[in-house]
C-alpha cells in the first residue's frame, strides 16, 4: 500500500513539474511586430544608396546614420522625415592620412609570391595608380554626445623592396563630430597574427579603445593553430594592440569553415558600457567581452550540435562548381543576423532562410545572463528587400531599411 501511495505521489509531482514547465514556456508567446509608420529616404545627385552596410540611431531618436559601401558614403538622415542632413564620401584623403603616422606595412606571408614592403606612400608619390584605391565606410556608431565613430576599409599605396608598388588594405577608425567633420583617423598597428579588417567594430569612448576584426584565415594557415586565432582585438587611441577580446570558436577553425567568414565574423552591441558579441552560426551563445564571460542562452532557438559535422562532411564531398553557401543554409538555415539592445536587455535578430524564396526574421530578447524574456516575429510576407535594421530604444521600434523598386524606406514596427 505504501509503495502504491509513493508511486502515485511521485506521478503527481512529476506531472506538476511538467505542467509548470509547459506553463513557463507558454507564458512567453511569440508576437508579430506591428507596423507603425513608413518614411522614404531622400536621395540626390550626391547621395545615391546602393546598399546599407550598417546603421545606427542617436539617443534622442532624431537622427540616423548609415553607410553605403558601394557608393563609398556615410549619411546622416532626419529620423522623422527621411531628409538628408549631412553626408561624406570615403575619398582618397583617408589613404593619405597614413603619412601622419609612423606605421610600417607588415610582410604578407599569405601570398604565394611573398611581398617585402618598405613603407607606405603618399598620394602624391602614387598619383599614377590611384584607381587601385577605393575606400569605404563600414560599421558606424552614434556616441552619447551625437559624435559618430565609424570603421573604414582603407587602401594604402605601398613601396616594395624590389621597387614595385602595390596597395595594402586595412581597417581604420574614423572619429567624426556631429556634422561629419573628421576629427581623427586611427590606423591600427597591423601584425601577422593581428591583421585588421573593417567588418566588425566597437568604439569604446569611455576607455578610448577600439575593437577591430582580425583576419582569421591567414592566421589559421600560417600559424597552424585552432585555439588561439584572434577574431576581435582591442587597440588603444593610437592604434597600438592592447589585447585579444575574442578568439575564434574551435568549431569554426577547420579547413571547411575557415573560408566562410560570414559564419564567424562577430556581430556586436554595446549596452551600459559593456560590449557583447556573437558568432552568426552559433545562435545560442553570446560573449560579454567586458567581463570575459561566455553565456549560453536559455530556451535555445535551435540545436546545431550535430549539424556542424554534417555540414563539414558534405562540403568535403562538393565538386568545384558547387555552392558551399547552399550547404550551410541547408544545415544551418537560421543564423544570428544582428545583435542589438533596448538599454536593459539584448535583442538578437535571427535570419531564417528555411524558405528559400522569402527570408523571415525572429527577434528574441534576453537578459545579460542569457534568460529568455520575449520574442517577436517578422514573416516578411510582402517579400521586402531588407538591407539592414536597428532598434529604436526611445520608441521601442524595430526599424527596417528597405530597398524598393523606386526608393529606400525606413519601415518602423512597434515591439
Amino acid at each position: 500500500m505504501k509503495k502504491v501511495m509513493f508511486a502515485a505521489l511521485l506521478f503527481i509531482i512529476m506531472f506538476a513539474l511538467e505542467l509548470n514547465g509547459k506553463e513557463h514556456i507558454q507564458a512567453i508567446e511569440s508576437q508579430p511586430l506591428t507596423k507603425a509608420e513608413s518614411v522614404t529616404l531622400e536621395e540626390n545627385v550626391n547621395v545615391i544608396l546602393s546598399d546599407i552596410i550598417d546603421c545606427d540611431i542617436n539617443y534622442d531618436a532624431s537622427k540616423v546614420v548609415l553607410t553605403s559601401g558601394m557608393k563609398q558614403v556615410i549619411v546622416i538622415y532626419n529620423y522623422k522625415n527621411g531628409k538628408i542632413l549631412e553626408y561624406k564620401k570615403a575619398g582618397l584623403y583617408l589613404s593619405d592620412s597614413i603619412k601622419h603616422t609612423n606605421r610600417i606595412p607588415p610582410a604578407n606571408p599569405y601570398n604565394q609570391i611573398p611581398m617585402f614592403p618598405i613603407k607606405y606612400l603618399s598620394l602624391e608619390e602614387e598619383k599614377d595608380n590611384l584607381n587601385m584605391l577605393k575606400n569605404e565606410y563600414v560599421n558606424v556608431t552614434y556616441n552619447y554626445d551625437n559624435t559618430i565613430s565609424s570603421s573604414a576599409h582603407v587602401y594604402l599605396p605601398v613601396l616594395l623592396k624590389d621597387g614595385n608598388k602595390t596597395a595594402f588594405n586595412t581597417a581604420t577608425a574614423v572619429e567624426f563630430d556631429s556634422s561629419l567633420y573628421i576629427k581623427r583617423v586611427i590606423f591600427p598597428n597591423n601584425t601577422l597574427n593581428h591583421y585588421t579588417i573593417a567588418f566588425s567594430f566597437i568604439a569604446d569612448q569611455l576607455k578610448k579603445q577600439y575593437y577591430f576584426l582580425n583576419e582569421a584565415l591567414g592566421s589559421y594557415h600560417y600559424f597552424k593553430t585552432t585555439d588561439t586565432i584572434s577574431v576581435l582585438a582591442v587597440y588603444d587611441e593610437n592604434g597600438e594592440y592592447v589585447e585579444t577580446a575574442l578568439y575564434l570558436d574551435k568549431k569554426f577553425a577547420n579547413n571547411e569553415f575557415i573560408f566562410l567568414p560570414y559564419m564567424y565574423n562577430p556581430i556586436t552591441t554595446t549596452m551600459n558600457n559593456q560590449h557583447f558579441a556573437m558568432f552568426p552560426c552559433d545562435p545560442n551563445t553570446f560573449y560579454n567581452l567586458t567581463t570575459d564571460d561566455t553565456i549560453s542562452l536559455s530556451n535555445p532557438i535551435v540545436d546545431y550540435s550535430e549539424k556542424y559535422e554534417e555540414a563539414r562532411n558534405e562540403i568535403k564531398k562538393l565538386g568545384k562548381n558547387k555552392s558551399i553557401t547552399k550547404v550551410i543554409e541547408k544545415y544551418m538555415p537560421l543564423s544570428a543576423f544582428k545583435l542589438m539592445n533596448n538599454g536593459e536587455n539584448l535583442i538578437i535578430c535571427y535570419l531564417n532562410k528555411e524558405d528559400e524564396d522569402n527570408a523571415s526574421f525572429i527577434f528574441r530578447e534576453y537578459d545579460t545572463n542569457g534568460k529568455f524574456i520575449s520574442e517577436r516575429t517578422f514573416e516578411n510576407k510582402e517579400k521586402l528587400n531588407v538591407q539592414n535594421l536597428l532598434y529604436d530604444k526611445k520608441n521601442n521600434y524595430i526599424v527596417f531599411f528597405i530597398k524598393g523598386e523606386e526608393n529606400w524606406t525606413m519601415e518602423k514596427y512597434s515591439w
